[in-house]
């Protein structure tokens, strides 16, 4: 879904990404943390296209962005990325309905069909009751909430956010880190995050960890000792074989009865 190559980029003498070389999935939610100054924002903004890497190549849905003309990137920003900012940018003069039609707008897409796309997207984030409010009369859970839906409503393949509930309180906060994955499960949207909230972090589907521009190895979870082999039980000494039975004597054998003597021949009579 988004693969860099090798991606450099200085500030004058600063190097700030050394060779960045990375993957994500579609569908993934992917968590950017590291120490300030590390490069998050500026990985995530060359991913989304807002910046150009000095080499290196950047693939988002198998479309080499670095290669792009202006006009090109600024057309496929527009069509295939949502962007949701640490404070929501929402333009204070317009509703917010308004506020998430622009994009929509932008895109050539008619006033009927991004009406429609804004109003499901308030109802599913629970603010269909606010339409018609500006910024002004919502509160900052409800700013944020609206400037995610702003993000979606060209039903982006991905979404890149940089420190989104920074400043939110801790029941908004949890609201807005639920949002992301029901989003996902409903829309399907790759979502790449750049925090430091550990909470954040500790739920996405993966953490990538940058320090100095350079990617560290992710932390190995420790591996559990394997369990001792048990003795083998001793073999059991053969039982004795029993006895033979004694054979019973044979009978003797019954004598022979003697012969009968023969009888002698009768004498015989005088003729």
């Amino acid at each position: 879904m988004i693969t860099t190559e090798n991606i450099t980029k200085s500030f004058g003498s600063l190097q700030v990404l050394k060779g960045i070389s990375l993957h994500i999935d579609r569908g993934e939610v992917v968590s950017i943390v590291g120490p300030s100054g590390a490069g998050k924002t500026t990985l995530l903004q060359i991913i989304g296209t807002l910046d150009r890497p000095d080499a290196g190549s950047v693939y988002v849905d198998s479309i080499d962005v670095t290669s792009l003309s202006q006009k090109a990137l600024a057309d496929f920003r527009n069509r295939h990325i949502g962007f949701v900012f640490q404070f929501h940018q929402l333009l204070p003069e317009f509703t917010a309905l308004e506020n998430i039609m622009i994009p929509a707008y932008i895109a050539g897409t008619s006033q009927k069909k991004a009406k429609e796309r804004a109003n499901e997207l308030l109802q599913f984030m629970g603010l269909a009751d606010r339409a018609t409010h500006k910024p002004a009369e919502l509160s900052g859970g409800e700013k944020q909430r609206i400037a995610v839906a702003r993000a979606l409503v060209n039903n982006p393949a991905v979404i890149l956010a940089d420190e989104p509930s920074g400043s939110l309180d801790t029941h908004n906060k949890q609201e807005l880190h639920r949002l992301f994955f029901d989003l996902r499960d409903r829309f399907g949207q790759t979502f790449v995050i750049v925090t430091h909230d550990e909470e954040l972090a500790a739920i996405t589907d993966r953490t990538i960890h940058l320090r100095d521009g350079q990617l560290e190895p992710s932390p190995k979870a420790p591996l559990v000792p394997e369990a001792p082999l048990l003795p083998e039980a001793p073999l059991l000494p053969e039982a004795p074989l029993a006895p033979s039975a004694p054979e019973a004597p044979v009978a003797p054998l019954a004598p022979s009865l003697p012969e009968s003597p023969e009888s002698p021949e009768s004498p015989q009579s005088p003729q």
